[in-house]
């Protein structure tokens, strides 16, 4: 296939899923798990993907790798379409609702289990011997803006990307309560903060919360409380305008705390440059990264794999899996970057979706994976439509949309993270609810 062809292809295979999502939610235009899934592989794999192979279209390897993601885009949608069309909801399902008359979760309880949540984080930086963010800006401020500070930090303890850290126990559940169980909580209480309920210490919880994703110095964290939150105010605005001018408020804030935390990191910056400097280089660094940095080592890697390389015959999702096991062990994404890279000490960097059902079962598994997950996520909306709209559902919902949805680039046993961390607050929310004798609850 020529590259003029091959772009061609991989154009209408974008635009095409991007239409088949949108029919698929039947009229209604809330954020589904098909929608999130589509829009997230558009923005983070498959125009990275294109853009990459402009700078190299004759490679073999590198028409491999647009036309995989391109087919497995197209699969995911056709799976999504079809699915919904048998078993979605029909047209007309009612979005945009918040039953009001919920009384499952009491406030002291809601409170009280995110203490738990804000506790487990805490225990975390406590065990790290620092919090990476404060200590990025305290060194700042006496020595200077260096290159990679806050990336150093970051990383120099975890020992699933550095061999030479020490084993934090627990460490995996902790940082999935930061990454999914902070914007559990937010959630709740901005549903609190909706229904007038203590507003005021629930813009407390609220800010509470936001300030411990930030601290760890990561932007994905970040952006899954973002994301989370504009799928949350999706399926409870009715009203579309305010929805969108929400969006976008949340979307402008979470840009320029994203901007600060690529300031921080000073990847784009030399070694002499100025903070002026770093701090014009933010923006580029943010958009670059969110455009191109989770792509270049899955594009790369198919000139590896597209050889006679042996199947992994599912050998990467089976080694995510052992690492929901106590103790430490490096997920697949760790080890994917050291085979590509040649480097024994760096970042995790999981293939996409689709590069990573091509590694274990060839362009044959990257069809029907991406089918049969597509298919799923259309189950899923129809039994979310279904399930009901309670106060703990809202939230739960809300997180493993956006889950499910970066799974385009994370992989999908990283649901299981995504289930763990409901299961643990809805439980914790439970048995602090049964604890109270108070009725004071949101209505």
């Amino acid at each position: 296939m020529s590259a003029e062809l091959l772009l061609a292809f991989s154009t209408l295979c974008l635009v095409y899923s991007v239409v088949l999502a949108h029919k698929s939610m039947r009229g209604g235009w809330v954020i589904t798990p098909l929608l999130g899934f589509v829009a997230t592989s558009v923005v983070f794999i498959n125009i990275g993907f294109v853009v990459r192979f402009l700078g190299q279209p004759q490679e073999d390897w590198a028409q491999t790798a647009l036309f995989c993601v391109s087919i497995g885009l197209l699969s995911v949608s056709l799976g999504g379409f079809f699915g919904s069309r048998l078993v979605g909801p029909e047209k007309g399902s009612s979005y945009g609702h918040l039953d009001t008359s919920d009384r499952s979760v009491r406030y002291k309880a809601a409170v009280t289990s995110s203490l738990v949540v804000f506790g487990v984080v805490l225990v975390y930086f406590y065990l790290l011997g620092y919090i990476p963010l404060y200590e990025t800006i305290s060194t700042s401020i006496k020595q200077g803006l260096t290159p990679g500070l806050l990336n150093t930090l970051r990383v120099q303890r975890d020992v699933y990307v550095n061999p030479d850290a020490g084993y934090i126990p627990l460490q995996g559940f902790m940082e999935i309560m930061r990454y999914f169980g902070l914007p559990v909580v937010t959630i709740w209480f901005v549903q609190f903060y909706k229904a007038r309920v203590h507003p005021r210490l629930s813009l407390l919880m609220i800010a509470l919360s936001v300030l411990l994703v930030i601290s760890s110095g990561q932007r994905w964290p970040l952006m899954y409380m973002v994301t989370s939150f504009i799928v949350y105010s999706s399926w409870t605005n009715q009203d579309r305008q305010r929805y969108v001018d929400a969006a976008v408020r949340v979307l402008l804030v979470a840009f320029v705390a994203g901007t600060g935390l690529s300031i921080l990191l000073g990847r784009a910056v030399s070694g002499d440059a100025s903070i002026g400097d770093a701090i014009l280089a933010g923006p580029f660094d943010l958009v670059q990264r969110v455009v191109l940095g989770n792509n270049g080592i899955p594009f790369v890697s198919y000139a590896l794999f597209a050889s006679d390389r042996e199947l992994l015959l599912g050998g990467s999702w089976f080694q995510n899996l052992l690492t929901y096991l106590p103790g430490p062990m490096p997920s697949y994404p760790v080890t994917f970057y050291q085979l590509v890279t040649g480097s024994s000490i760096g970042f995790s960097a999981p293939p996409d979706f689709y590069t990573e059902a091509y590694i274990n079962f060839k362009l044959p598994g990257v069809i029907l994976v991406s089918g049969l997950w597509g298919l799923m996520l259309g189950y899923i909306h129809k039994w979310q439509v279904r399930v009901g709209e309670s106060f703990l559902h809202q939230s739960t919902r809300a997180i493993m949309t956006t889950v499910l949805s970066f799974t385009a680039f994370s992989g999908a046993v990283m649901t299981i993270a995504g289930l763990i961390a409901c299961v643990f607050m809805l439980v914790a929310a439970r048995a602090n609810t049964a604890m109270f004798s108070d009725r004071e609850m949101i209505h």
